[in-house]
C-alpha cells in the first residue's frame, strides 16, 4: 500500500514539475514576444521618421535624383499615406508617386516640377533599383519618356513586347506606347503582384492611361485614368496602382486650384491698374483663360484636363505678349 502511495506521489511531483515548467516557459515566451513586438514597432517608427526626412528633403530639391541607403524594410504606399509594419504616416502636402510595395535597402527619389503653365508643385517619384522599367514602343515619344527616366533606375526599351528578355528581376513595370498591351510568357512564373503594366494613349501634353496587373499569365485591366503634361505621365509609370495615382493627381489639382486663385486675383488687380491709367497693357491681363483653369481645377477629370490644356496654352501666349510689350507678367 505504501509502495503504491509512493509511486503516486512521484507521478504527482513529475506532473507538478511539468506544469510549473510549462507555465514558466509560457511566461517567458510571452515576455519575449512582447519585447519583440515592441522592438519591431520601435524600429518601424525610427525608419518611418528617417523616411519622412528623406522624402521631405527630396521633394523640395526639384530636378534631382537621389540614391539613399535604408535598412532593409517593406514600405507600403497608399492614398496620401505610407506604412512600415503597423506604423503609418499621413502626407497631404506632397505629391508622391510610388509602387504599392517596396522591399529594398536602397531608395531612388526623383523630383520634377509640374507646371500648367505656371509652377504648381513638385512631383516626387519613389522607386528602388530592384524594379525594372520596360518601355515598349518605337515612337519619338516613347524614346523621350525612356530617356527621361533617371539612369539610376533599371530600364530597357524595346520596339515590341516579343523582344523583351527576362533578366530574373524582382519586379517589372511594362509601359506600352500605342501598342496592344501584351506581356510575354517569360514573366509567367513571376509571383503575383510583381509584374504590372501601363498602356499610354496620347502625347506629351495629355492622354489616357490604362493600368494592368499580370495575373494568371494574362493582363487584368484595373481601370482607366488620364494625365496632363509629362510629369503626370511619369507619375503613372512609378505608381503601379490606379488608386494611388489618382489620389496624388486629385491632391495636385487641389494645389492647382489654390495657386490659380492667387494668379487670378493678381491678373484682375493688374488689369484694373492698367485700365485706370488707360494703358494698353490692360488687354494682356484679361482673366478669361486663367478663370477657365480655376474652374476646371475643381476636379480631376478628362473634360477638365482638356479645358486646362487649352486654357494653359492660351495663357502662355498671353503672358508672352505681355512680356513682348514690356507689361507686367501674369506669372
Amino acid at each position: 500500500m505504501e509502495s503504491k502511495k509512493g509511486v503516486f506521489e512521484i507521478q504527482f511531483n513529475w506532473i507538478f514539475v511539468l506544469a510549473v515548467g510549462a507555465l514558466i516557459l509560457l511566461f517567458f515566451s510571452v515576455i519575449v514576444l512582447r519585447q519583440k513586438g515592441i522592438s519591431e514597432i520601435s524600429t518601424s517608427d525610427l525608419i518611418l521618421k528617417n523616411l519622412e526626412a528623406i522624402l521631405s528633403g527630396a521633394e523640395v530639391s526639384r530636378g534631382t535624383v537621389n540614391l539613399v541607403d535604408i535598412p532593409k524594410t517593406e514600405i507600403e504606399f497608399e492614398c496620401s499615406r505610407y506604412r512600415i509594419g503597423k506604423i503609418s504616416k499621413q502626407f497631404e502636402v506632397m505629391s508622391i508617386f510610388a509602387p504599392r510595395n517596396l522591399e529594398t535597402t536602397k531608395l531612388i527619389t526623383w523630383t520634377l516640377e509640374w507646371s500648367l503653365p505656371y509652377r504648381v508643385t513638385n512631383f516626387l517619384y519613389v522607386t528602388s533599383p530592384e524594379t525594372r522599367y520596360i518601355i515598349v514602343g518605337n515612337s519619338n515619344f516613347a524614346r523621350k519618356v525612356f530617356n527621361s527616366l533617371p539612369n539610376e533606375t533599371q530600364k530597357d526599351i524595346y520596339n515590341n513586347a516579343n523582344e523583351i528578355v527576362d533578366k530574373d528581376d524582382d519586379k517589372v513595370r511594362v509601359v506600352f506606347f500605342g501598342n496592344n498591351a501584351q506581356i510575354p510568357g517569360v514573366f509567367s512564373s513571376m509571383p503575383k503582384g510583381t509584374v504590372t503594366a501601363l498602356k499610354i494613349s496620347g502625347d506629351e501634353s495629355k492622354g489616357e492611361l490604362n493600368f494592368f496587373d499580370f495575373e494568371n499569365s494574362q493582363l487584368s485591366n484595373k481601370g482607366t485614368s488620364y494625365y496632363i503634361r509629362l510629369p503626370a505621365l511619369l507619375g503613372a509609370i512609378f505608381a503601379d496602382d490606379i488608386g494611388t495615382y489618382e489620389c496624388a493627381m486629385k491632391n495636385s489639382f487641389k494645389k492647382l486650384n489654390v495657386i490659380t486663385q492667387v494668379y487670378n486675383k493678381k491678373t484682375n488687380d493688374m488689369k484694373a491698374y492698367y485700365e485706370s491709367r488707360q494703358d494698353q497693357c490692360s488687354q494682356y491681363h484679361d482673366d478669361s483663360q486663367i478663370s477657365l483653369i480655376l474652374s476646371a481645377s475643381n476636379a480631376f477629370s478628362l473634360p477638365n484636363i482638356n479645358g486646362i490644356d487649352s486654357a494653359s496654352r492660351n495663357l502662355e501666349q498671353q503672358n508672352n505678349q505681355a512680356q513682348l510689350f514690356s507689361c507686367a507678367l501674369i506669372y
